[in-house]
């Protein structure tokens, strides 16, 4: 059995450890997504596009249902076929680890395309194809995302790394502050165009954050750490 590490080593051990950092702030980036989005966007589809509220909810929450069921089964499926669950060795966590990451630089890689002319898209028969797609590979990332995390740290921490994924960067990071940005963007310009050019460009963060944990860049620090003690 392993040494019990004291509850603030513990937060330490996580929250230092740059490959769970990458990870969680990919979850970050997605959260404040998602939450300014669902805020936000019956709201927009009435204000900018003309829909009345009833049908904006009706086919929001069809293509939320469409995306998240689709999505997030997909995306568990596609990791296990390019990284099949493994046991519980190190070396053999930390490739199915990375290989979740890069699973979801794939789909950021694919989504990202969609997401960014969104903003500027009025009629019905191509904005709903571009937010279908561009949801159904933001949910798509749900399962190889939470594999990435949990594989960055050691099995005894994955319970607070879970907490801190969810609460400090989905959350405090993510959806919490995503719905007031665009709001004060709203107030301040009198539209909703400006504050969802922001929820629709933020997916380049995760360019960025999913890039650098595709490189597996924090495994090797942690690798090398290990090394030197």
């Amino acid at each position: 059995m392993g040494v019990e590490l004291p509850v603030l080593r513990k937060v330490a051990a996580v929250l230092l450890n740059l490959q769970f950092l990458l990870a969680a702030l990919g979850h970050s980036v997605l959260q404040f997504i998602v939450g300014g989005l669902s805020v936000w966007m019956p709201d927009y589809m009435t204000q900018e596009m003309g829909f009345s509220k009833v049908d904006a909810g009706l086919y929001l929450g069809a293509v939320t249902f469409f995306s998240t069921l689709v999505g997030t089964i997909g995306g568990g499926v596609i990791l296990d076929k390019v990284a099949p669950p493994v046991a519980s060795r190190p070396t053999e966590i930390r490739t199915r680890g990375l290989a979740a990451c890069r699973v979801c630089f794939g789909f950021v890689l694919l989504v990202t395309p969609f997401c960014m002319p969104l903003a500027w898209v009025r009629r019905p028969k191509f904005f709903f194809p571009l937010l279908i797609i561009g949801d159904t590979g933001i949910f798509a990332m749900s399962v190889p995302m939470y594999t990435g995390i949990l594989s960055a740290v050691e099995p005894d921490l994955r319970g607070l790394a879970v907490a801190f994924s969810l609460g400090l960067f989905g959350h405090a990071l993510g959806d919490i502050w995503s719905p007031v940005v665009v709001g004060y963007i709203k107030d301040e310009t009198g539209s909703l165009h400006d504050g969802m050019i922001l929820l629709t460009w933020w997916i380049l963060w995760g360019l960025l954050v999913y890039g650098l944990a595709s490189t597996g860049l924090g495994y090797r620090l942690q690798h090398t750490r290990q090394l030197q003690h």
